[in-house]
């Protein structure tokens, strides 16, 4: 029978490491992370909204767009209903949009929306109403149905995906023409 050849400390495994192999180092300490700043903070580093889609503020929401035309809507932070300490009871969509039927691939079944068209009502707990207009041209592809206060407020809770031409998102960044 044949014996196996000695090992050397440097090849040892870890189980197997003789007394005279230095201790196993300590993993050096992680930097400790900057504390995530609410989403819809102006002072919040550049995350990945910022860096692949263009934001743009309407009348009554913020329009943030992708390099594909696919259009979030969400309510701007300082828009009325948040405003004097009020909170958002009830969200009701336009009923052409809620009963919208949209199937497959190419989205068929999906409504038209105009930028001044009412999509959305806002009812506070004060009694106050407010309607949403989108701001943007496009064919809605998901309605933001399952809000609350706290969704409305940061950027969790958005009201709507929208499809959008080019020369729709064009004409809302502000560029003279369409980007090719």
């Amino acid at each position: 029978m044949q014996q196996a050849p000695p090992v050397a400390a440097s090849d040892a495994p870890p189980a197997q490491a003789t007394a005279s192999s230095p201790a196993p180092q300590a993993l050096p300490p992680t930097a400790p992370t900057a504390p995530r700043a609410r989403p819809m903070d102006a002072t919040a580093r550049p995350g990945s909204l910022e860096r692949y889609y263009s934001t743009v503020n309407t009348r009554d929401t913020v329009v943030c767009c992708a390099p594909n035309k696919v259009c979030v809507v969400y309510v701007r932070p300082d828009h009325d209903c948040f405003g004097d300490g009020r909170r958002v009871a009830s969200i009701t969509f336009a009923d052409r949009l809620a009963s919208a039927q949209i199937s497959g691939k190419r989205k068929r079944g999906a409504a038209e929306v105009a930028p001044d068209e009412k999509v959305l009502t806002i009812a506070c707990d004060d009694g106050a109403q407010y309607q949403l207009r989108p701001g943007v041209r496009g064919r809605v592809l998901e309605l933001g149905a399952r809000l609350t206060h706290s969704d409305l407020s940061t950027r969790a809770g958005y009201v709507l995906i929208l499809q959008s031409s080019a020369k729709e998102v064009a004409r809302l960044l502000g560029e003279e023409e369409a980007p090719r």
